[in-house]
């Protein structure tokens, strides 16, 4: 072997051997501190952590096919959990304000190509021989919000989902899009719009307050607690809304019609529609169904109809 042969050869070795030094040293680091550059095991399947950053990240936006997310503040760090996600198949990308995660259909993913450009996820993920098994379906989020995080907004967009919010605090809008699925809320404020779109949803709402709720629906069950909007717009075409106002309803402009269903405010058997202007209005109540069933109330008071 020629002498220029044997010092390339020697290279590449103490340049391998220098690599998985640098790897082993990364992984150990990130294992100790509880960060994991691969995807790891728990009680609850596979699991990847992707961090949050309080003073910087603003907004996260999550597009799922069928998973379970979950929305909890007051943690001791904010942090997002992805459970039984195979890599391959979504593309997460964090800025310095904004982290995106999004569902992708095929193993194309890890060598995603666009109008401008070219990039690759890395070998980790090529060497990735985690056995997903049947919990690859059972898939999860959970993003856990401390009380220093700056978080401003939370979208989500998914086909079929069971979303859950607990003692979370946003200083602008919620943005839901889920064509079938259960929502609950609770204990959780936000300083804009909370706004959630559907076909078929379950929606429990108990101690939330923002600037504004609207809800579209084809077919829905909303139950709303304790709650307080300055605007509520409801429009769903089939199902039942329980709306017990934590303002009374003499302070308050009411619009509420009932196509072909039963329509009950305060107690008291509405025919069709029932509207009331009030120009000191604190909120406003517009909530419309073609074939569903409208009960709005709030304790203590009766109304004439």
């Amino acid at each position: 072997m020629k002498l220029g042969s044997i010092i390339g050869l020697a290279i590449c070795c103490i340049l391998l051997i220098v690599g998985a030094v640098f790897c082993t040293t990364g992984y150990i680091s990130a294992k100790n501190s509880g960060r994991y550059l691969f995807t790891q095991t728990n009680e609850n399947g596979s699991l990847f952590v992707s961090d949050i950053d309080d003073g910087q990240t603003s907004k996260i936006r999550l597009g799922v096919n069928d998973a379970k997310v979950t929305v909890i503040g007051g943690a001791d760090d904010s942090r997002v959990e992805f459970i039984n996600y195979n890599p391959n198949y979504y593309v997460l990308s964090t800025t310095s304000k904004v982290i995106n995660f999004e569902e992708v259909e095929d193993f194309t993913s890890m060598i995603k190509i666009w109008e401008n450009g070219f990039s690759f996820k890395g070998l980790r993920y090529i060497f990735d021989f985690h056995d997903y098994g049947e919990n690859d379906k059972n898939h999860e989020i959970i993003i856990y919000l401390s009380e220093k995080s700056s978080m401003d907004a939370i979208e989500i967009d998914a086909s079929n989902a069971e979303i859950l919010f607990d003692n979370v605090n946003l200083s602008g809008n919620v943005l839901l899009r889920c064509n079938s699925g259960k929502m609950k809320f609770t204990q959780t404020s936000c300083g804009g719009d909370f706004t959630i779109s559907g076909k078929k949803l379950d929606v429990n709402v108990s101690d939330v307050s923002a600037a504004s709720l609207s809800l579209a629906s084809d077919q829905a069950n909303v139950l709303s607690e304790g709650s307080s909007f300055t605007k509520t717009d409801v429009d769903v075409t089939d199902g039942r809304i329980d709306f017990y106002s934590i303002v009374s309803l003499d302070n308050a402009n009411l619009n509420v019609f009932s196509s072909a269903g039963g329509l009950l405010v305060n107690g008291s058997p509405i025919s069709g529609a029932y509207s009331k202007e009030n120009e000191d209005a604190e909120v406003s109540f517009k909530i419309t169904t073609a074939s569903g069933d409208i009960n709005l109330n709030y304790p203590s008071e009766s109304i004439d109809e």
